[in-house]
């Protein structure tokens, strides 16, 4: 398929550091995007834990959300992709942050912050898409998801 936006990044990450071998460069970028997964992830435990959690436990609720997220950056396959110059690092980062957005979509109370978030995911997926192709997969479930949520606001 090509991966237009990796491409595209891969570019513009070149021209801007200047230090190293490209392929260090590169391999740089996927590193990246893979700590951006591990972010996004610790926000989404945590943004999900003080849904289900009681007032008070934020320290608890944190040192969940960095463990889930340790674990998934030192799995095995996780870190070979995160140091090489692969497609996979960048698809992680965009899908764990539509989680993330999916997570705030839920989590909204207002009609403004849902809609704001449903916007923000529309751009991700977008670009999720422009990446790799396969997270049209990830995406339609997450779409319905945020269509039925805003059923109220799309009927007017």
């Amino acid at each position: 398929p090509g991966y237009p936006l990796l491409t595209m990044l891969n570019y513009a990450f070149m021209k801007a550091v200047s230090q190293g071998s490209p392929a260090w460069r590169a391999n740089l970028l996927s590193a990246i995007a893979d700590t951006a997964c591990a972010a996004c992830i610790v926000l989404s435990v945590n943004l999900l834990g003080s849904l289900r959690c009681k007032p008070g436990q934020g320290a608890a609720r944190l040192a969940a959300a960095c463990s889930v997220a340790m674990l998934y950056a030192f799995s095995p396959l996780t870190w070979q992709y995160a140091v090489t110059a692969e497609v996979f690092a960048l698809n992680n980062a965009l899908t764990a942050f539509l989680v993330y957005l999916t997570l705030a979509f839920a989590a909204s109370s207002t009609s403004q912050g849902r809609l704001f978030y449903a916007h923000l995911g529309a751009l991700v997926c977008g670009l999720a898409l422009c990446n790799q192709h396969t997270a049209v997969l990830f995406e339609v479930p997450l779409i319905l998801f945020v269509l039925w949520g805003l059923r109220r606001e799309l009927a007017v």
